[in-house]
């Protein structure tokens, strides 16, 4: 938050602290993980991870990084304890391939992606990428 001050960002972003129950109204999406950015009324544009120059180019509007949709994902899972934990309940990353995840997660809505294209790839390697990382994952407990 002090960086956002410094650089003259604050007055142009809100803090929503999701542990207060009222502010989850505002959020208007599930929120998969922490930090997730959300541009006005359009839902959230990105999550954790999520850097400062990354965060100051998306609120400049100049945000042009290319990003590994496959590598991005599984990153994104990992930055995110529910969406671990669901991979591992689940054994699979195919119940994350959805857009409340996929949205922030690939920042699909400041892209120029095909969403549906996404998700097709995603789907068609969904077995072989979840088998690329699951010994990232933490353990369950027993």
């Amino acid at each position: 938050m002090l960086d956002l001050y410094s650089n003259n960002y604050l007055d142009r972003v809100d803090y929503v602290f999701l542990d207060d129950p009222r502010y989850l109204d505002k959020v208007k999406a599930f929120p998969w993980a922490v930090p997730m950015l959300i541009i006005d009324d359009n839902g959230p544009v990105a999550m954790d991870p999520l850097d400062y120059d990354e965060l100051y180019a998306i609120i400049e509007e100049s945000y042009d990084r290319e990003i590994n949709d496959e590598d991005q994902f599984k990153i994104s899972i990992l930055y995110s304890s529910y969406a671990s934990s669901i991979s591992l309940l689940y054994d699979s990353i195919e119940p994350l391939i959805s857009k409340s995840f996929l949205y922030p997660a690939l920042r699909i809505k400041i892209r120029d992606v095909d969403y549906d294209e996404t998700v097709r790839n995603l789907k068609s390697k969904a077995t072989s990428i979840y088998n690329s990382f699951k010994e990232k994952l933490p353990e369950p407990p027993l």
